[in-house]
C-alpha cells in the first residue's frame, strides 16, 4: 500500500513538473522579444592618488543628470602606488 502511494506521489510531482515547464516554456514563447540594448561607455580617469571630492563629485552628479550610470571603479596601482583612478559609465544609446 506504502509504495502505492508513494508511487501516485511521485507520478503527481511528475505532472505538475511537466506542466508547469510547459506553462514557462508558453509563457516565454508568447513575450516579445527585445533588442539587446545598446549601450555608450565613459571611463571618466582621474590621475594621481589625491582625488578632490568636490570637482569630482559635481562632475559625476552632471553625468548622472545626463543619463550617465556609475558601474565601476577601479584604481592603476604601480609600485604600490596609486597611479590613476578610473570611473566606468554606461548609459543606453
Amino acid at each position: 500500500m506504502k509504495n502505492r502511494f508513494g508511487a501516485i506521489a511521485i507520478v503527481g510531482c511528475v505532472a505538475v513538473a511537466a506542466a508547469t515547464y510547459g506553462l514557462a516554456a508558453t509563457a516565454a514563447e508568447d513575450a516579445p522579444t527585445k533588442p539587446a540594448a545598446q549601450w555608450q561607455h565613459l571611463a571618466l580617469t582621474h590621475e594621481g592618488a589625491n582625488i578632490q571630492v568636490q570637482p569630482l563629485s559635481s562632475q559625476i552628479v552632471r553625468l548622472g543628470n545626463d543619463g550617465w550610470e556609475l558601474v565601476t571603479v577601479s584604481t592603476v596601482v604601480e609600485g604600490g602606488e596609486t597611479k590613476a583612478t578610473i570611473f566606468f559609465f554606461k548609459k543606453p544609446q
